[in-house]
């Protein structure tokens, strides 16, 4: 996972990972920061129907996590990542 990369360019996001995909991911972003945690909504380029449901938090300066559900069916309510649920947790880094 460490070759992966994620680009923020306002409200869209590219998403790199060359070990399982060749071509870039690419998504508009909708953030919501008044919530606790925080949410965001994510309409894949590849899958413009329904959106990803995600909730992120920020773990510093440079470090984020992120739980979404790709089905769109439902907003995670924690971070975690359990088989069966189709929800994924990420965390994130800054590159410096």
């Amino acid at each position: 996972m460490k070759k992966t990369t994620i680009t923020w360019t306002g409200n869209q996001i590219s998403t790199f990972s060359p070990h399982i995909w060749k071509d870039a991911i690419v998504a508009a972003i909708s953030v919501d920061p008044t919530t606790t945690p925080g949410r965001m909504d994510i309409v894949y380029r590849a899958n413009p129907g329904t959106p990803a449901l995600a909730i992120y938090e920020w773990l510093g300066p440079d470090r984020y996590r992120i739980c979404i559900d790709r089905r769109g069916q439902g907003r995670p309510e924690e971070f975690v990542s359990v088989p069966g649920t189709g929800q994924s947790l990420h965390v994130w880094q800054r590159q410096k």
